[in-house]
């Protein structure tokens, strides 16, 4: 990930705690995945590569990186599927106890659920038909 200060779209002066819930929600949203895709691709640029997608990739999903059920059931899954699709391989970093210290307070969440949402996910990819 290429750091963000805010959710996308976010126009509150100053930013605040509502600021941090929206982009942790956000973060396999196809809005927020293109806008990751467009950052790395501007960096990749400099060392000659044109399409990050076109070279053989990794795909690393970090469960720590899910804070709320929200987060891990995207409205727009387009990106996030595409993917995983096109990856030579796909990693999950489970981190047990970082998923417990970064979920937001009250939501009920832990590494085996998102782990399971992680794989659901990965069948539904394979299996839809790219439209």
């Amino acid at each position: 990930m290429i750091s963000h200060d805010c959710a996308i779209g976010c126009a509150r002066k100053p930013h605040n705690d509502d600021c941090v819930v929206e982009h942790g929600n956000m973060v396999i949203e196809s809005i927020y995945l293109d806008d990751q895709l467009a950052r790395g691709a501007e960096m990749s640029r400099c060392v000659g590569i044109d399409h990050l997608e076109s070279q053989p990739y990794i795909l690393d999903i970090d469960l720590d990186a899910f804070h709320s059920r929200q987060a891990i059931d995207p409205a727009d899954r387009t990106t996030f599927y595409r993917l995983i699709r096109n990856a030579a391989a796909i990693t999950v970093a489970t981190e047990a106890e970082c998923v417990d210290d970064l979920k937001f307070d009250g939501e009920a969440i832990d590494v085996d659920f998102l782990l399971a949402r992680v794989v659901e996910h990965i069948k539904a990819a394979q299996t839809l038909v790219p439209g």
